[in-house]
């Protein structure tokens, strides 16, 4: 059983402030105010506390509102994450929860604009920017994607599907010599060296 800190806390104080002689009746020993010995939070560690509180609710609500887009219940998870968002419009995990239902639900524009607002309000999340990147390409938008696949790149230089999403990018934009999309699937084979989507693309290219 885990005992609460202010009794430990208490139990530190009467055996510092008595001897292993003294009884806790001894009139000796002072007596302790549990009112005062109890810690008490500052107003950052309240809205600490207050913001764990928000954040739990958040992953678990999103978790049933998931479980139930993979049961192909949109409108119920829908409605639990729309109304999450209300209730905390600054959490970029809402939008980007949003952003996954939709897209699994085949809606790619829908998901679009959820995880470019999460991006927005979260710009250094690389799953964030990674999951725009790709809705983006599946969206037919390769040169939107390659703006964001860049950005994630510099973030994460060791990120082979970045590497290889902008390859992607790259070739269904046709604007980019076939030397520049070699060099990323070259960069995919240095980090992953099994990679079959990159050793089949490098196939392609070089037919």
């Amino acid at each position: 059983m885990k005992i609460p800190n202010h009794f430990l806390l208490i139990s530190i104080i009467i055996l510092t402030s008595c001897t292993s002689k003294v009884s806790f009746n001894d009139p000796s020993c002072p007596k302790i105010d549990i009112a005062q010995v109890k810690p008490k939070l500052t107003d950052a560690e309240n809205i600490r506390s207050c913001d764990m509180a928000a954040e739990r609710e958040v992953a678990d609500q999103s978790l049933v509102a998931w479980r139930l887009a993979l049961a192909h219940q949109e409108a119920p998870a829908m409605k639990i994450l729309t109304g999450l968002e209300e209730k905390y419009p600054k959490m970029t995990t809402i939008d980007f929860m949003i952003g996954q239902v939709e897209e699994y639900c085949g809606k790619n524009g829908e998901a679009v604009k959820y995880y470019k607002k999460s991006v927005k309000n979260c710009e250094f999340n690389s799953l964030h920017l990674f999951k725009l990147a790709n809705s983006l390409l599946n969206n037919h938008k390769p040169k939107e994607a390659i703006l964001y696949y860049r950005k994630l790149i510099e973030k994460t230089p060791k990120f082979a599907p970045a590497h290889l999403g902008l390859a992607k990018a790259l070739l269904e934009s046709k604007s980019i010599d076939t030397q520049t999309i070699k060099n990323e699937l070259n960069q995919v084979l240095q980090i992953e060296p099994d990679n079959i989507e990159a050793k089949a693309l490098l196939t392609q290219i070089n037919q």
